[in-house]
């Protein structure tokens, strides 16, 4: 397979040099820097004072080597025949490392070179601009350069990229041929798949796929409904590989809250014909295997192979010469394509490079993404950034998407204790604390009036967030001058504390601040607060995220009511919404409302032994797996300890709190299709979504709660302030993610048209006519005071 003209893209300047001309070491040691607003307010206030003809910005293109190159210069001042590449850093420019300098230059005379192609330019200066975010001074070394020379520079890097660059376009032009004409790998779809493939595969190539001038209408959102046990994850992957041909589509992220989604992708992507043997046996014989590549983002702490050490050359081998082997490291892996951790640690390891860094560079080779919704979603996401900075086309999957509006609260929420600035009045380094004494002092007066123990605050006030960013910037100018120092505490506080100040930047209607005070033995008042940023409409956060995107699908079986979702995460009023009824018969699940029983948290002593006793018997009417989930451990515990001790015949097996990936398997392990047990779980944990367990490995499920999240102060602010913005604030805070929670784990039963099984809701909440409605409408649903036996 060839590559000519018409199949070669255009390469980013900034992927160029970031291939070809990194060295050396890898080094995470903290080096203060500017944060990405900063650091464009740096470089305007650069290209502001250069004068009226400076070129800021400024879009070149050329070919070197066959490669189209393409990016933006940061400035060029055609009076002074002088192009300039701005990097902004804080403290001293000499420690800037040898090999980030390298870097640095490298992109400077490939823009150089673009200049002079396009220009017919025969000689200029070239600058690095080293600005101080602090003090603005200015760091400038020049080199003279002429054409020839950058045009030689630009060949060499292109060169060394070109091999590369043209395996991944035979790469992609194979994947596409096969994927063009991709083929279920089932004998059927099972009811509702074909429908949400398809509704994945349009949004994805519809010809109005290009973004609009109107603010939040993208017509490539999809918003997908449908049963647990359909097979969401096949269908939507399939979608999206017919798709990427035709979109076009660069790369597809599929993104999930829990261990157990990853697992589930892995899965589906290898019946569809990717790495190993479909894992199957209904699989069709013949599957043609998908020349894709597929890697999954882990957390560090999970992928790191020296824990214990830092990750720079002194402390880590992996990390000594990181860079010099990594391209041996990322050709043995892109061979390998099927690029689970395990596989890529060893590939890592044969090469003694970093696992955790060898997986993030492959990221830019890989078809498939598979990792948490955090890499995309979050403030500082890797992928979004990636995304923007090298133009990738992307389509994204997330799975499990009734959890995306907590966790998309959680990831533009933050909190300052000033029990932190306490501790560091004693214990951070001498010349600054005086520093922490008037910041704690400031906080005290500031917030003196708030003597309640929870308060919502009405606004930051100015002199208050001047103090903490002089404070921050004390602190960044010590690690500047001592970058060796560890001092945890206080690099706590720094992160913190930039984390709020950007958090209070932006604050507005759709976040809560609040203070809460409690005691606290380290003050001589003993009492401190915790001031609290608390986002509750994360829309206008997450419209970046969306517009980045050439495809974006949420898919869950629990997403009511599916129009709530644009408002409130910020998708376009355009976006398509399918609500797929799903395969599933009402006579395969008894549904059972146990009548006049609470489990009001007042109430749950009293109702205990009740309870307890219809789980009893209904295992005892029908014996087999099953599982009863509790709105908290303690709840649980409670009900596992009567349990036991009024039936100490029945097997009942237990969560415990933090459990491991292994562990979970292992609880998981327990439930087979020759077991008879009780499993005692946590609703909205690890065991009530993600979860399959067909056939005899689970018949039933007890829910003992209606899984609405607690009242307290916090989530009253959240019900008032919803219902002012949107309406509902009951329904929007409390009912609809309890009753989300219920759905999901009943959804545990059921998961192929041939399972059959049994639900109680025991709390006679359930029957009210409010939250019935709520309930799945393919449900027949009984209210009755104890099991019975049945015909079925």
């Amino acid at each position: 397979m060839t590559i000519n003209e018409s199949t070669i893209k255009s390469v980013a300047v900034r992927a160029l040099c970031e291939f070809a001309a990194k060295r050396g070491d890898l080094d995470t040691r903290f080096t203060p820097s500017p944060n990405g607003r900063e650091g464009i307010a740096a470089h305007q206030w650069v290209q502001r004072k250069r004068g009226k003809h400076y070129q800021a910005e400024l879009p070149l293109q050329g070919q070197f080597a066959g490669l189209t190159l393409r990016g933006r210069a940061d400035g060029y001042d055609p009076k002074k025949n002088c192009l300039e590449e701005i990097k902004t850093h804080l403290g001293d420019a000499g420690r800037i490392p040898e090999h980030h300098r390298d870097l640095h230059w490298a992109q400077a005379k490939v823009y150089a070179a673009l200049l002079c192609a396009e220009r017919g330019i025969e000689s200029l200066d070239v600058n690095i601009v080293y600005l101080d975010y602090l003090s603005l001074k200015e760091t400038i070394i020049t080199q003279t350069c002429s054409a020839q020379e950058l045009a030689q520079f630009a060949t060499t890097l292109c060169e060394q990229y070109k091999q590369w660059y043209e395996a991944q376009e035979r790469h992609r032009i194979e994947r596409d041929g096969v994927l063009r004409d991709l083929a279920f790998p089932f004998p059927e779809f099972r009811v509702g798949q074909r429908d949400m493939a398809r509704a994945v595969f349009a949004a994805a190539t519809r010809s109005q796929n290009v973004k609009t001038d109107e603010p939040n209408t993208y017509p490539n959102q999809l918003i997908v409904q449908a049963p647990t046990g359909i097979g969401k994850t096949l269908a939507s992957l399939y979608g999206l590989l017919r798709s990427m041909p035709s979109a076009p589509l660069d790369k597809g992220f599929y993104l999930t809250p829990k261990s157990s989604g990853k697992q589930l992708a892995w899965h589906a992507l290898q019946n569809l014909g990717a790495g190993p043997k479909p894992i199957l046996a209904e699989v069709q014989p013949g599957v043609k295997r998908i020349p894709i590549r597929v890697v999954e983002l882990v957390a560090k702490d999970k992928a790191c192979e020296y824990p214990e050490n830092e990750c720079h050359p002194l402390s880590c081998p992996l990390a000594a010469g990181f860079y010099d082997r990594l391209a041996v490291a990322r050709t043995q892996a892109a061979e390998q394509a099927w690029l689970t951790p395990a596989a890529l640690r060893t590939v890592a390891l044969a090469n003694q490079v970093c696992p955790y860094y060898l997986t993030q560079e492959m990221v830019r080779w890989s078809d498939i993404v598979i990792g948490d919704y955090n890499y995309y979603c979050d403030a500082s996401a890797m992928l979004y950034g990636l995304t923007m900075g090298l133009d990738w086309k992307v389509g994204l999957l997330f799975d499990e998407a009734h959890n995306l509006l907590e966790r998309s609260r959680a990831m533009y929420s933050g909190q300052l204790e000033q029990k932190l600035l306490q501790l560091l009045r004693k214990q951070a380094p001498r010349s600054l604390r005086n520093s922490f004494v008037a910041l704690d002092r400031l906080w005290t007066n500031t917030f003196v009036e708030h003597v309640k123990p929870y308060q919502v605050v009405a606004q930051l006030p100015r002199k208050f967030i001047e103090a903490l960013n002089k404070l921050i910037r004390k602190v960044l100018d010590y690690f500047v001058q001592y970058p060796a120092e560890q001092q945890p505490l206080l690099k706590d506080f720094m992160f913190k504390a930039i984390q709020f100040v950007a958090l209070a930047d932006q604050l507005d209607q759709n976040s809560l601040l609040d203070l809460q005070v409690s005691e606290n033995s380290i003050k001589p008042s003993g009492r401190s607060s915790t001031l609290a940023i608390r986002n509750i409409i994360p829309a206008n956060l997450l419209l970046p995220r969306w517009a980045g995107a050439q495809l974006v699908v949420l898919f869950s079986a629990t997403l009511m009511p599916m129009d709530a979702l644009n408002a409130i995460l910020g998708l376009g009023e355009t976006a398509v919404t399918l609500d797929i009824a799903g395969p599933f018969k009402p006579e395969q699940l008894q549904v059972h409302i146990a009548q006049g029983l609470s489990t009001k948290y007042h109430d749950r002593q009293a109702s205990m032994s009740r309870l307890t006793d219809i789980v009893a018997e209904q295992y005892r009417l029908a014996p087999g797996n099953y599982m009863a989930f509790f709105s908290s451990y303690s709840y649980m515990q409670a009900a596992h300890a009567q349990f036991i001790a009024s039936n100490p015949d029945i097997t009942a097996v237990i969560q415990q709190a933090s459990m491991s990936e292994v562990a979970q398997q292992e609880y998981l392990g327990q439930f087979t299709d020759s077991s008879c047990q009780v499993g005692f779980a946590v609703l909205g944990g690890s065991f009530s979504e993600g979860v399959d367990l067909p056939g005899r490995r689970l018949i039933g499920a007890f829910i003992a709660t209606l899984g609405m999240p607690q009242i307290n102060e916090i989530n009253e602010q959240f019900r008032i302030r919803m219902n002012e913005l949107l309406g509902l604030g009951f329904e929007r805070q409390y009912l609809y993610p309890g009753i989300q929670k219920v759905v999901q784990a009943a959804g545990r039963v059921i998961r192929t048209p041939e399972d059959r099984g049994f639900v109680w809701l025991l709390d006679s909440r359930f029957d009210q006519t409010a939250v019935r409605q709520l309930l799945p409408s393919w449900w027949s649903v009984k209210t009755q005071s104890t099991p019975q036996q049945t015909n079925d």
